[in-house]
């Protein structure tokens, strides 16, 4: 008989299927249920595999012993986006600071500080989990 990785009969749909993921019950609970994460890492998450297939990242990667598919645990994806939110947070104040030394025009120079603060704000309410209050503490700071 053939090693079988997919429930048969009856509950064979409880929990969904590869080809149809939202078929799965509707009165289901996760025991421990995913982290809440930032819109960015959300993103990233959803999207990582599909951008990954496509450079070919399953010949580095080791197929689950059972279900001999490739997985992305997604630990992975949202050290990926800590790392990249790390290295991009101390960019911008710096960038800003480039930019405003290169620039002699005190009104261009506010048109600049305007943006750069919009991009700010952006970035933290996308990149990160704060608050509106967080967010505008930070901006008018």
């Amino acid at each position: 008989m053939g090693k079988t990785t997919t429930l048969e009969g009856d509950d064979g749909m409880v929990w969904g299927a590869v080809t149809a993921p939202k078929a799965h019950e509707t009165d289901l609970i996760a025991l421990r249920p995913r982290r809440k994460e930032d819109a960015f890492s959300k993103l990233v998450a959803e999207h990582a595999t599909k951008v990954l297939n496509i450079f070919g990242w399953e010949r580095w990667k080791k197929r689950h012993r059972v279900h001999q598919v490739v997985t992305l645990s997604d630990q992975t994806i949202f050290q990926f986006t800590f790392w990249v939110l790390s290295i991009l947070a101390p960019l911008i104040p710096i960038a800003s600071i480039a930019v405003l030394y290169r620039v002699h025009l005190m009104s261009a120079r506010l048109v600049i500080i305007g943006i750069f603060n919009l991009v700010m704000s952006v970035c933290l309410k996308v990149m990160t989990d704060a608050k509106r209050a967080e967010v505008f503490a930070v901006t008018c700071a």
